[in-house]
């Protein structure tokens, strides 16, 4: 449903089981009632959760044949990874459920949202059609598009697309990497404008930190190594042990930096059971190498 100007709608298509957080990510999505969240999923819809999350019964297979129709040759998917080398599409394929909203886009599960409007402003809606959270790269974990036939369609230029999406062996993360590519060759002929000026979400190095947490580091030649032998960042060893947080819809990194979202890719092997529940209105939630717990 649209909900205000320069509205919102985020994708997820997901199958199997819901992650053990789910209940945490759906208190952290409620922190945004002006953000639109749509789960296409064979999971199941949860017994509670916030008014502006939307759960659509679907297969795996069901997408596949909506990615057939949208992309206008045989998709074959056999493994649920593969659907980041088509996140581009998703504006065509889901189109039925976009048709009232300004912008649409793709973002994963294994995340705490903390305050999107205050990233993605007015201003920056206004004079941008894609809007990213890495650095002069698309982020598969967020990035939107302007709702508009010239934008949704350029995934279609992708070169050798069809042979990347049935080689089910091999994930290209082309909602990163190759599609990069061709979204800056779009921004360099001055088609399109993309904000991709700065980091706005945890990244891999924001998690290390947290990971560090109970290791026992040990100096040799000048600098820290981890119990693995691994060489440590100063940086890293000076924040060890921090965890990522989030505090009345707001988050910060293990740095102390305020990020649009925490998002916890390298953590999550480690999480044990949740300590969240929808509906249990936490004020504050700490993402540990341990799991996600309210405090």
């Amino acid at each position: 449903m649209k909900t205000s100007s320069h509205s919102i709608a985020l994708l997820i298509p997901y199958f199997g089981t819901w992650p053990e957080w789910m209940d945490a990510m759906l208190v952290s999505c409620a922190g945004n009632p002006d953000i639109d969240w749509h789960f296409i999923s064979d999971c199941g819809e949860p017994s509670a959760h916030p008014p502006n999350v939307y759960f659509h019964t679907s297969t795996f297979q069901e997408v596949c044949t909506l990615a057939t129709q949208a992309l206008g040759f045989p998709v074959h998917l056999t493994r649920a990874y593969k659907l980041c080398d088509l996140k581009p599409a998703y504006g065509l394929m889901f189109s039925d459920l976009l048709t009232d909203y300004d912008f649409w886009g793709h973002c994963d599960p294994d995340i705490l949202w903390g305050s999107i409007r205050k990233f993605m402003t007015p201003k920056r809606l206004d004079r941008y059609d894609i809007l990213t959270t890495r650095k002069k790269a698309l982020a598969g974990h967020f990035c939107i598009y302007r709702n508009e036939e010239r934008i949704n369609r350029i995934c279609l230029e992708t070169a050798d697309w069809k042979q990347m999406l049935n080689d089910n062996d091999t994930s290209y993360m082309l909602d990163e990497a190759f599609f990069s590519r061709r979204i800056e060759d779009y921004a360099a002929d001055g088609h399109i404008q993309v904000y991709w000026n700065r980091a706005l979400a945890t990244s891999g190095s924001d998690q290390k930190p947290t990971l560090l947490g109970g290791q026992t580091l040990h100096w040799r030649k000048g600098r820290p190594f981890d119990e693995h032998g691994k060489a440590v960042s100063y940086r890293h060893w000076l924040f060890k042990g921090r965890p990522l947080i989030w505090e009345k819809g707001r988050t910060w990194n293990a740095y102390g930096q305020e990020m649009m979202y925490l998002h916890f890719h390298q953590l999550k092997a480690g999480f044990g059971p949740c300590s969240v529940r929808y509906g249990d209105e936490p004020k504050k939630m700490i993402v540990d190498k341990k799991g996600i717990h309210d405090v």
